[in-house]
């Protein structure tokens, strides 16, 4: 891999600060997660903050490697791609880790990783750590995505509780919070198969065009959300389901290393 690209300091500093938000659920539940920890930040800071919620994955990681952001809150392996290609600054990641389930409906047989074997598996959202995670799960019991089973993504007029229970697939990967967030009539008819893997949650990011000062504050600041106790922390917390945020140490970020490259192709870098 090259030396790291910066990532171009287009944005000047302004008078507001710019977060992008990995678009993991719905817009508007999303905005509404993040107003706590936007009022912590402006009230700190006295400086406007401006949440961005780009319309996909791939349009965030874009907007992330272009340099739109000053803060970004990214999926871990799109936030170490752009820590080694753009010089981005992780600044802290989201406790606890991510459980990545294979769920299965409960009347179903699969009761373990060795049943799907000749049929279609459901993925949430095939780019996610996750899906990636489970695809290198599968790989290691013998199992081959497009030879040994069928990938099948979830789509918008059928999503993964829908494919399980309609038989159009017989096991789904997906993540703790994804499985929170299905409807609660599917959700009753599934069951855990299995925790196949505790990943790490999210990162956020600085860009490099922010002082060194400024990056320090702006860690320690978001340590202190949910750490603090006060009401927007308490609000952040139980809105998102997040215990706390903490710095990024170095064994986290190697453990991301295998999933770069897989993480450029798929973005198409």
């Amino acid at each position: 891999q090259a030396a790291a690209t910066p990532a171009p300091a287009a944005a000047p500093v302004s008078d507001e600060l710019v977060i992008g938000v990995l678009p993991n659920i719905g817009a508007a539940a999303l905005q509404a997660q993040y107003e706590p920890l936007k009022r912590h930040l402006e009230r700190l800071n006295n400086q406007k903050v401006r949440i961005v919620l780009p319309a996909n994955f791939k349009a965030f990681f874009d907007a992330t490697m272009r340099g739109d952001f000053d803060l970004a809150v990214a999926a871990p392996h799109f936030a170490r791609v752009a820590q080694l290609d753009r010089g981005m600054v992780p600044l802290v990641t989201y406790e606890p880790r991510i459980n990545a389930l294979l769920v299965a409906p409960a009347d179903g047989t699969v009761t373990g990783a060795r049943d799907v074997r000749s049929h279609p598996v459901a993925f949430a959202n095939p780019t996610s750590l996750v899906a990636l995670y489970g695809l290198q799960w599968l790989g290691q019991q013998k199992l081959e995505a497009g030879k040994d089973f069928e990938v099948k993504a979830a789509r918008t007029d059928m999503g993964v509780g829908r494919m399980l229970l309609s038989g159009e697939a017989v096991a789904a990967v997906m993540s703790n919070g994804e499985f929170r967030a299905l409807p609660a009539d599917e959700s009753a008819r599934l069951k855990i198969v299995e925790v196949f893997a505790r990943i790490p949650n999210f990162i956020v990011l600085a860009h490099p065009r922010l002082e060194r000062e400024r990056i320090n504050r702006l860690r320690s600041q978001l340590k202190g959300l949910i750490a603090e106790g006060g009401e927007d922390g308490a609000a952040f917390a139980k809105a998102t389901g997040f215990t706390g945020m903490v710095d990024v140490d170095d064994a986290v970020l190697r453990e991301l290393d295998p999933y770069a490259a897989p993480t450029r192709r798929a973005m198409g870098y």
